[in-house]
């Protein structure tokens, strides 16, 4: 594979982020394979890969920068064959984008107020990272 740092990767991920948005039945496999509905599946994926934010990088609105270990998560949560090689860390992408879009709605957060909220209970920056480390990539 890829090393996730690397800048092919991040080629690839803005790549796979314009086909996963072209995608209609995702997220009817990531529902199958996960057992999530399909209604929350697909707010998630708008969130994630179609939705404008404010970006506080930038400070200006957009949608989120395409990340490798994401777009990898989506192709393992997408699989048509029953999810084969889902890895832990890519059910708790669902649930820490879930638990961050219920945050900004419930309790008004910014983005980033939810991301930090979020990752609290569902770190998936840190479960990631760790997942490619066992892979032997490291964040330089």
């Amino acid at each position: 594979g890829l090393n996730p740092y690397s800048s092919q990767a991040d080629a690839y991920a803005e790549k796979e982020y314009r086909r996963i948005r072209s995608m209609s039945r995702d997220c009817i496999y990531v529902s199958r394979n996960t057992g999530i509905p399909y209604e929350i599946v697909s707010l998630i994926k708008g969130y994630l890969f179609d939705n404008q934010h404010f970006l506080s990088n930038t400070g200006m609105y957009g949608r989120f920068d395409a990340d490798y270990s994401i777009a990898q998560s989506w192709a393992r949560l997408s699989n048509r064959k029953s999810g084969k090689g889902i890895q832990p860390h890519d059910v708790l992408l669902l649930n820490h984008e879930w638990l961050e879009i219920q945050l900004m709605l419930t309790k008004q957060l910014s983005q980033q107020e939810a991301h930090y909220e979020a990752s609290k209970m569902f770190n998936y920056t840190l479960a990631s990272a760790d997942y490619y480390k066992r892979l032997g990539f490291d964040l330089k």
